[in-house]
């Protein structure tokens, strides 16, 4: 026989049998030999013998057994170094309550981080009684997407309906012997506002469910019979190899080899009419769970995880984060911020403009900073397209090139900040990016129609008429501006008349047309004091100029 050895550069290589205990019964045979061969021969006999060959016969032995003893002794060590080795570091994140998109948020963003982490196993801690489809499935999706990590589910209590989907996504299935999975029927409510069950017929769930299970190689029969209940599944085997496995009577009937397979009786687990539905305990023992655990520590060492587990848990914040992240939030924001820097730069040195406008942007910027959708690059685009926009106010005149690409630079920002990839490559990618365009649109658009009704009720908005000029005073007018008569002044002017600003229009002032001051506004264009403005239209005592 030979045995395997390590060479000192790791590598293994065969040796003879032999060993220590060979060695031993050599030199003992070589002791006897010696020994007769002193008790039977005469003393200078005795003396011719090579106690040489004896010294070095034990040497030899020695040496041997040292050698054999080291050997041992590393073997026994090196399971207690591999098993401290093998310890993996493991990061545990929560999917807790029901499943809806706001969840989804929460989860995906949680996740993520775990990857971003590089750990060993991520821990997937679920009790929930299940929820949106929809949701489950792009939870379901993101976990099977992972590579060069372990998912692990957790299941202390309930992974029920939609969230047994997310479980059967992971590679391990961990629960403890009271919790439960299974009952996953999809739902609808009828015209009548009633909750009832899907027909197995148009259940367009079953095949997604169904692919899953046969991803992670799940009983397939088992998985589908947690979404359909007007099946049976049986316990068959195989009648020539003796292959075990669950079929259900649908399938059985599309089967091939059909005759090849006996089937057992039904599973009582899985009676017609009822939804598979089972515990910790019975999970492994029908193969849709791996490991059975009474407590976390207990999973911890049957897992080889290292201890304690780190946990990536969910805050109160991370649920304030998905409003802010929804598209109404994202509307009203961006509506907002926009009005608010409008004033400000109508009115600068207020401030309350220019605070709230930070305020809003921030909140939409830093929301998605935490969502994982934004980063430096959309808050410098964001920030370039102001910068556009504030040149082509105070320094080139008019609206041209630097007023359009500011405000395309602003959308772009906003627009990438709000979903994580930067050119669609799928269908639901290009639907994704539709919408969160119209959502940004959406309030561009609003920002456009609150800026026409306020230009033309600012007078009359309570807190906003402040932002109009007064008159000027007879001292700072000219004394040929004194009004001859008692006529307001909006009554003598006509569209195409000209006069020139006494004030500055940002949008509303005045102008004076003869011997008359008239209150305007600007139809659009800020237009500075001394300006020659032409009457372009008016309705009763509402004026609009612009530059003549």
């Amino acid at each position: 026989m030979q045995q395997a050895a390590l060479s000192p550069g790791g590598r293994s290589f065969l040796l003879p049998a032999r060993n220590r205990w060979t060695d031993h019964f050599q030199v003992n045979s070589q002791m006897n030999h010696i020994r007769s061969r002193f008790c039977d021969q005469p003393m200078p006999a005795r003396l011719r013998f090579n106690i040489g060959s004896v010294l070095m016969a034990c040497l030899f032995s020695v040496i041997l057994s040292l050698v054999a003893g080291t050997q041992t002794a590393e073997a026994q060590e090196k399971p207690a170094v591999d098993q401290q080795a093998a310890a993996r570091n493991a990061i545990q994140v929560q999917l807790h309550g029901p499943i809806d998109r706001s969840l989804l948020e929460v989860f995906a963003r949680k996740f993520q981080q775990a990857v971003d982490a590089s750990p060993d196993v991520i821990l997937v801690h679920i009790d929930s009684p299940g929820g949106e489809v929809d949701a489950s499935l792009k939870m379901a999706s993101l976990i099977m997407e992972t590579e060069g990590i372990q998912t692990v589910a957790w299941i202390e209590r309930d992974a029920i309906s939609a969230a047994a989907f997310v479980s059967l996504a992971c590679d391990v299935i961990a629960m403890r012997p009271g919790a439960h999975i299974g009952d996953a029927g999809m739902i609808t409510m009828d015209s009548s506002g009633q909750f009832r069950h899907v027909p197995e017929k148009l259940n367009s769930l079953i095949p997604k469910v169904l692919t899953i299970a046969k991803a992670n190689g799940r009983p397939v029969a088992l998985v589908e019979k947690m979404s359909s209940k007007d099946m049976l599944v049986y316990h068959a085997q195989h009648k020539e190899d003796g292959t075990l496995r669950y079929i259900s009577d649908k399938e059985y009937k599309l089967m091939d080899d059909a005759d090849q397979w006996e089937l057992g009786k039904p599973l009582p687990d899985a009676e017609k009419d009822r939804f598979l539905f089972v515990s910790g305990q019975r999970a492994v023992e029908l193969g849709l769970a791996d490991y059975v655990a009474v407590n976390e520590a207990s999973l911890a060492n049957q897992l080889n995880l290292k201890t304690p587990i780190v946990k990536n848990d969910t805050q109160t914040m991370d649920y304030v984060i998905p409003i802010l992240n929804s598209r109404f939030m994202a509307v009203v924001l961006i509506m907002v911020g926009l009005i608010a820097l409008l004033f400000e730069l109508s009115a600068p040195g207020m401030s309350i403009g220019g605070i709230i406008s930070i305020s809003c942007f921030g909140l939409f910027f830093w929301s998605r900073f935490l969502g994982g959708t934004a980063g430096w690059l959309e808050v410098t685009l964001f920030g370039l397209g102001v910068i556009c926009v504030l040149l082509e106010i105070f320094v080139v005149p008019g609206f041209g090139v630097a007023g359009i690409s500011g405000m395309l630079l602003m959308f772009a920002g906003l627009l990438l900040a709000s979903q994580r990839f930067t050119i669609p490559e799928t269908r639901e990618q290009v639907m994704s990016m539709g919408g969160d365009a119209l959502t940004i649109f959406g309030g561009f658009t609003g920002f456009f129609i609150a800026l026409i009704a306020i230009s033309k009720y600012i007078g009359s908005i309570p807190g906003l008429s402040r932002l109009t000029l007064a008159p000027p005073t007879l001292n700072a007018a000219q004394a040929t501006a004194i009004p001859t008569n008692d006529v307001p002044g909006w009554q003598v002017i006509a569209v195409g008349d000209t006069g020139k600003a006494v004030s500055p229009l940002r949008p509303s002032g005045k102008i004076q047309f003869n011997d008359q001051f008239v209150d305007v506004v600007s139809d659009g264009d800020f237009i500075d004091q001394g300006t020659d403005v032409k009457v372009v239209n008016k309705q009763g005592s509402h004026v609009v100029v612009r530059r003549a």
